[in-house]
C-alpha cells in the first residue's frame, strides 16, 4: 500500500463531503468502518468481534469479508445513512478478492457504494 495514495483518496472524499466506508485487511482479519465527512468514525465491524468469529471458521478469507459487508450495511441502515451515497475508501488495495467480495455484499444488502 502506498501512503501517498491513501492520503490522496481520503482528501478527495473529505473535499466532496461524503460519508465513507473504509477497509483494512490483514492476512488473518478484515475490518471496515463508517466515517462521517469530517473523518470521525461512526461505526465499525471486524472479524475480531466475538459474534462474527463464532460464525466463521477462517477470518481471513472472502467469506469473512462478505459477512463483514453484510454487518456493516446493517449498521449503516441502523444509522439511517442508506439514503446517502457512501464513498468507498479501499485504502490503496486493489479492487479484487476480499475487497470485491465486501463491496458486493454491501450492495446486495441494499447500500449504494
Amino acid at each position: 500500500m502506498n501512503d501517498r495514495v491513501k492520503r490522496k483518496v481520503r482528501a478527495s472524499i473529505r473535499k466532496r463531503g461524503a460519508y465513507s466506508v473504509s477497509v483494512v485487511k490483514t492476512p488473518r482479519h478484515f475490518r471496515a468502518q463508517v466515517c462521517d465527512p469530517t473523518g470521525n468514525v461512526l461505526a465499525g465491524v471486524s472479524t475480531l468481534n466475538k459474534a462474527l468469529r463464532e460464525k466463521l471458521k477462517i477470518t481471513g478469507n472472502t467469506e469473512a469479508a462478505k459477512l463483514v459487508g453484510v454487518e456493516i450495511s446493517k449498521l449503516i441502515k441502523k444509522l439511517s445513512l442508506q439514503d446517502k451515497h457512501m464513498a468507498f475508501d479501499r485504502s490503496g488495495y486493489i479492487y479484487h478478492g476480499r475487497i470485491k467480495a465486501f463491496v458486493e455484499a454491501m450492495r446486495e444488502s441494499g447500500v449504494e457504494v
